[in-house]
């Protein structure tokens, strides 16, 4: 025999004794042992007269040195719900705490283990107290199958997979209905199986195995299984739910399995396995099963209201289905596009991996479908290789996802993704939105003290219901915006701006650019169009993208800027209005960064830059053509 040290805490039993509440899943515990082995059977051998029991099995074996590791308690090697293969054959692990194989001190005080791999037999044991002797009775039962229980009495048999997303009802052995249910997770499964019954006058549910009986009350209900190991639970699918609420749409005579499956890290228990440990998964689960089984009663409750309409027939009788009829028709197939994926997006974007947008895809035989297999359309051309490139203009456009199903035919799904400019405040206050905006990532606080006091004043005016009548108002502080800008740039760096003989100018150039203001802004933003050096700096700067920049350096759509604000100042206020005013501050916010950027630069850095000043002739190409 061999001798080994058993290495755990003292009050490692008495923690077992509260997470085994009784000798069934004390049992099963154990059962779980031979179900990891892969053993194909487990053999159950009760012999009173001994106070013995006796579990055996055909699976794998312990080695000598995995029985020492296993009187290690600390631990276990098995990871709960993984799946293990073993050939050809797959099963889903039902071990971890380490503590299974000390179950059998649930049922005795001397717990014996023998063992055999590659042909070496061991034999190691654990003593408690001496043994009392009674005489031998031995005795087997056969479990009758659930489906069997009752036949006369048995109304429905319900299956549902949530991979398929149905319930089927079948009377008789007929499937008579087929009422959708889908669920909106996929880290979980739920499979269910059920026989539903209305006994009649004079019959019950005495002869039913008390296996499907709840030990408080007697009442049938149906066992649940997590990742197929016995789950000690009457409340995830209490068939007792809508009998409070509404007698005439509760079925609670069922009986039958619950099996639910899944590999998250997240599905865990309390310390006796009769409950979930709430998180958002578990959550999930009992929600689910909850509306399943409203969902199942009612409409089964509806069939029955039904059946009753024809007297001639008995309500009731063998409703299990021979396999003909358990044949499942084909349902529609379908692609589910993930809603919670960002739809708008900021210019120049990133390169998109559209197949991302799609969340799941099933066939009409409700099986899961390879996202390889959808063709993806963008304004109905098709692409290769499911990205969409990056997008530098504002734009909105329809992505199409199709399937093609061999039974059903053609299935499509589509979204519409928007791109806009990415708009931040100008303003001397963060906090505060601003009709003074540019296209940057983040927001800029300009640094020139009276320009950030206008804009905040301007900000101030706008907000409020009345600001129609002060529009004039904003219009010229937002000239003086301009000419504030203008001129402290030009004297701060008056080395960038030589003085140009109007005599040079073509008669369109000398008309406009008898406004000194207009000539000014002009000039200014010449010079940095005309050195690409200089705008990567600012564009830097201001967090914007040197392409988005440049666009935005329209000469003409300052000129109107500066002369919307002229209007305010000497013109009439009837042409005044809030879309020209925004306009005009678009330019003008811009416009005022630019230069606040420009006056905070060295001259040395400026220098650096090798700066190509502007001319006559520049002056003049703004007004040919």
């Amino acid at each position: 025999m061999v001798s080994t040290t058993l290495k755990f805490g003292g009050r490692i039993i008495e923690e077992l004794s509260q997470k085994i509440p009784s000798s069934l899943f004390a049992l099963n515990e154990l059962i779980k042992n031979s179900y990891d082995a892969f053993s194909p059977d487990v053999v159950i051998t009760i012999v009173p007269s001994k106070l013995m029991v006796k579990i055996s099995d055909t699976g794998n074996g312990m080695s000598e040195e995995e029985i020492h590791s296993l009187f290690h308690i600390s631990k276990s090697t098995k990871k709960y719900g993984n799946e293990i293969c073993q050939n050809g054959i797959t099963r889903i692990i039902q071990g971890s705490k380490g503590l299974g194989f000390l179950s059998a001190f649930k049922f005795g005080d001397e717990v014996e283990w023998k063992t055999c791999k590659n042909g070496i037999r061991s034999t190691f044991s654990v003593q408690k107290a001496d043994l009392i002797n009674k005489d031998d009775v031995l005795s087997t039962k056969k479990i009758k199958p659930y489906v069997s229980e009752c036949e006369n009495s048995q109304l429905f048999y319900v299956i549902y997979n949530s991979a398929k997303g149905q319930i089927n009802f079948f009377h008789k052995g007929e499937l008579i209905d087929q009422t959708p249910f889908s669920i909106d997770r996929t880290d979980y499964s739920i499979d269910i199986d059920l026989v539903i019954f209305l006994f009649g006058k004079g019959k019950s549910a005495r002869t039913i195995s008390n296996l499907h009986k709840r030990l408080h009350d007697n009442a049938l209900y149906p066992l649940i299984y997590v990742n197929k190991n016995l789950f000690n639970n009457t409340n995830l699918f209490d068939p007792d739910l809508l009998r409070k609420r509404s007698s005439g749409s509760s079925l609670p005579q069922m009986i039958g399995r619950v099996l639910i499956l899944s590999q998250n890290k997240k599905m865990e228990f309390n310390s006796d396995r009769t409950f979930f440990v709430e998180n958002n998964i578990t959550k999930s689960i009992v929600s689910n099963l909850q509306k399943l089984n409203e969902t199942i009663q009612i409409r089964g409750s509806e069939l029955k209201n039904q059946l009753k309409s024809n007297p001639s027939s008995s309500l009731t009788g063998k409703a299990f289905p021979n396999d003909e009829n358990k044949v499942i028709k084909n349902k529609p197939a379908s692609i589910l596009i993930d809603r919670k994926k960002n739809i708008k997006f900021s210019i120049p974007s990133e390169q998109i991996d559209l197949s991302e947008y799609i969340y799941s895809v099933k066939d009409s035989n409700g099986n899961d479908v390879n996202k390889n297999n959808v063709k993806i359309s963008i304004d109905n051309f098709e692409i290769n290789n499911n990205i969409l490139g990056a997008l530098e203009e504002p734009s909105e456009m329809e992505v199409v996802f199709r399937y093609e199903d061999s039974v059903t035919g053609l299935v499509s799904a589509s979204i519409y993704l928007f791109f806009e400019k990415k708009l931040s405040n100008i303003s001397g206050n963060k906090e505060d939105k601003s009709l003074f905006t540019i296209q940057s990532a983040s927001d800029y606080t300009i640094k020139i003290g009276t320009v950030s006091s206008i804009i905040y004043a301007i900000d101030k005016l706008y907000s409020l219901r009345e600001k129609d009548g002060y529009l004039p108002l904003i219009a010229c502080s937002i000239r003086s915006i301009f000419e504030i800008s203008q001129d402290k740039l030009i004297r701060t760096h008056r080395f960038l701006f030589p003085q140009l003989k109007i005599q040079s100018y073509i008669p369109e150039a000398k008309r406009e650019m008898k406004d000194k203001l207009l000539g000014n802004i002009i000039h200014i933003i010449l010079l940095i169009k005309k050195n690409p050096k200089l705008s990567t700096k600012i564009a830097e700067k201001l967090d914007i993208s040197y392409s988005t920049f440049s666009n935005s350096l329209n000469v003409d759509e300052f000129k109107t800027a500066v002369k919307y604000s002229h209007i305010g100042a000497h013109q009439s206020t009837k042409f005044l209005s809030k879309p020209k005013i925004e306009v005009c501050a678009d330019s003008c916010g811009l416009f005022a960064v630019i230069c606040d950027v420009l006056i905070n630069m060295d001259k040395k850095d400026i220098n650096d830059l090798n700066i190509v000043r502007i001319d006559a002739h520049d002056i003049n190409q703004c007004f040919v053509g």
